[in-house]
C-alpha cells in the first residue's frame, strides 16, 4: 500500500509529500512512466503502482523550437519531445494539447511556450492546429 503523496501542481511542478521535487532528472523518470487509468494517473515503475494527484494535467510544455525534422517542445521535467500536428483546445483561455494520451488534454501549452508556436497555428473549420510548416 503506498501512503506517500506525489502530486503535479496546475504549474507542472512536482511535489513528494508536499516537499518540491527540484531533480529533474527523477521528476523525468516519474513523468516517463506516467499512466492514466480508471481515472487516476499512477506512477507505474518495477511493479508498483504509485497514484498521483494532479491539479490541473501532468505536462506543461516551457518551450518550442523548430528543428530540421519539426518541432519541438520541452517539457517541465526538461525531456524534449517532438511535437506533432495536433488540435490547440482552448479552457479558460488556456491552451491544451492531447499528446500522451489522445481522448485527454493532458499538456498545457505555458504562455511563452503558445507565443513560440504562434506561428505553426492555422485555422481550420474554427479550430486552430499546430502545423509544421509556418504560413
Amino acid at each position: 500500500m503506498w501512503n506517500d503523496e506525489i502530486r503535479i501542481a496546475s504549474d507542472g511542478t512536482w511535489y513528494y509529500n508536499g516537499n518540491k521535487m527540484f531533480r529533474m532528472e527523477i521528476v523525468g523518470m516519474l513523468s516517463a512512466h506516467l499512466q492514466y487509468k480508471d481515472d487516476q494517473y499512477y506512477v507505474c515503475w518495477m511493479r508498483q503502482e504509485m497514484p498521483v494527484v494532479v491539479e490541473d494535467v501532468p505536462f506543461v510544455i516551457t518551450g518550442v523550437f523548430a528543428h530540421e525534422d519539426g518541432l519541438k517542445a520541452r517539457l517541465m521535467d526538461e525531456r524534449v519531445i517532438d511535437l506533432p500536428e495536433t488540435e490547440v483546445f482552448w479552457q479558460d483561455d488556456i491552451p491544451y494539447l492531447p499528446l500522451f494520451t489522445e481522448s485527454r488534454l493532458d499538456t498545457k501549452l505555458s504562455r511563452s511556450a503558445f507565443w513560440q508556436i504562434t506561428p505553426y497555428l492555422v485555422e481550420k473549420e474554427g479550430r486552430q492546429w499546430i502545423q509544421h510548416r509556418q504560413g
